[in-house]
């Protein structure tokens, strides 16, 4: 059968955007092990975690929640090294996302005064991505367990806990 283009553009153009924006986090990656003692806000580094996040989830029609404003959360006063936070709240979002279960709708991150709690919550989407851009068929990776995560933890000297299934908290210091 031969597929028409009219047919497959449409579906191809949202995957070919998210993989372009999938290499463009790689190389910002690249960047972060250069910046080992660099020092950021609490609300800039959780903003750079998101843009990081966004074509992997986005390639699942997972939504992010935006951050909250200073007025409706209690940001941490410390600077932040990004590194261990980074890894772990990367991980932590891919541990949700990938997690048992049906994939969630949204991930959300809450920054508390001590910690930052990442929770996937169930819903219904406003996330228009095609067919083509959903499911495991498209990406298939393992997912971060518990236990993965808890070592990842472990090896940078954080501690995390898991409040549920759908809830990770990541402590700051």
């Amino acid at each position: 059968d031969q597929i028409s283009r009219e047919v497959m553009v449409p579906r191809i153009t949202p995957l070919e955007a998210a993989i372009n924006d999938l290499n463009a986090g790689l190389r910002r990656l690249r960047h972060w092990d250069k910046q080992l003692h660099e020092v950021l806000d609490a609300r800039t580094l959780l903003g750079e975690i998101l843009d990081l996040s966004r074509p992997f989830l986005a390639l699942r029609n997972i939504e992010q929640s935006p951050l909250l404003s200073a007025e409706e959360a209690a940001w941490p006063l410390q600077a932040l090294t990004p590194q261990p936070l980074m890894y772990l709240m990367l991980a932590s979002i891919y541990h949700l996302a990938e997690g048992r279960g049906k994939a969630p709708q949204h991930i959300a991150i809450h920054p508390e005064t001590d910690r930052i709690r990442i929770s996937a919550e169930r819903g219904v989407s406003t996330a228009s991505a095609s067919d083509i851009t959903h499911g495991e068929d498209l990406i298939n990776t393992p997912p971060i367990d518990r236990r993965g995560l808890q070592c990842l933890a472990d090896h940078l000297q954080s501690r995390i806990e898991f409040e549920s299934d759908q809830s990770v908290l990541v402590y700051l210091g």
